[in-house]
């Protein structure tokens, strides 16, 4: 194990630092080997001087475990909490959270109203759910609007974003995912099942149409990224980039941003 002394970074700012590492030969001082691996260096707050972008998308946070609201107040990410599963069918606009660990299980209907919400122009992320099935939208339950496109992802949705991000081992455990979801067969409707087996897919975004060039996003993440949100820079950072994938108001004014 080697400890290094890290400089500080400013608020805002990720800085390039190579680590040089050198194998010697005794006596004579000769290098065995070399070895240079390039580093990121990240400030702690990547909402710095954008309080005014997070308070315009308005986000609307379910949150009945409470982890999510706690970690969103101490990043000073501003939200409102929605207290009523019943009142997400209800949602006109903003952006809808719903916390990590929350489960389909307890709140049966809540599935369908995320995808109904999306499908209305609602911009939904779920975080890490901890049970339950989700219709697959159209072709899994003909009752709930079918999106233009479904796609799973795994790990490398996570440098999809940014290549600078560390998408194979950023809390000290090496979990990076929380849960999986699997696409099941489930008397006659293809349902996705949150599970915790490693084989499942951590990432699931469905795009509706909208309105005319507005796309509408739902995506469920179960990348652990509240219960690692202190573990590293890269919860904190793929927080910030599914937020600007949500906001389609980013995604226009930049074009070339990854996307499936």
């Amino acid at each position: 194990k080697l400890k290094l002394r890290l400089p500080p970074v400013k608020d805002g700012v990720v800085m390039p630092a190579d680590r040089a590492l050198k194998l010697l030969q005794t006596p004579s001082g000769g290098a065995v080997a070399t070895f240079t691996q390039r580093l990121w260096l990240f400030s702690r707050k990547p909402f710095a001087g954008r309080s005014a972008w997070l308070k315009s998308l308005r986000i609307r946070l379910f949150d009945p475990e409470g982890a999510t609201s706690k970690v969103l107040t101490e990043a000073s990410i501003p939200f409102a909490l929605v207290r009523n599963v019943d009142a997400v069918a209800d949602l006109k606009g903003g952006l809808l959270i719903i916390g990590e660990g929350t489960s389909f299980g307890d709140y049966r209907g809540l599935a369908a109203m995320m995808v109904k919400a999306a499908a209305r122009g609602v911009p939904v992320l779920c975080l890490a759910p901890s049970g339950g099935d989700v219709a697959a939208a159209g072709p899994g339950d003909p009752k709930l609007p079918s999106p233009v496109s479904i796609a799973f992802r795994r790990e490398d949705i996570i440098t999809e974003f940014d290549k600078r991000l560390d998408a194979g081992a950023w809390p000290h455990d090496g979990r990076i995912v929380a849960t999986t979801l699997l696409v099941k067969a489930d008397r006659g409707r293809v349902v996705v099942r949150v599970t915790d087996r490693p084989a499942g897919w951590p990432w699931l975004e469905a795009v509706f149409g909208g309105k005319p060039g507005r796309p509408c996003r739902l995506v469920v993440c179960g990348f652990a990224i509240v219960r690692k949100w202190g573990a590293g820079p890269t919860p904190r950072y793929l927080f910030d980039q599914m937020l600007r994938r949500l906001d389609w108001t980013v995604r226009k004014a930049r074009p070339g941003e990854g996307g499936t």
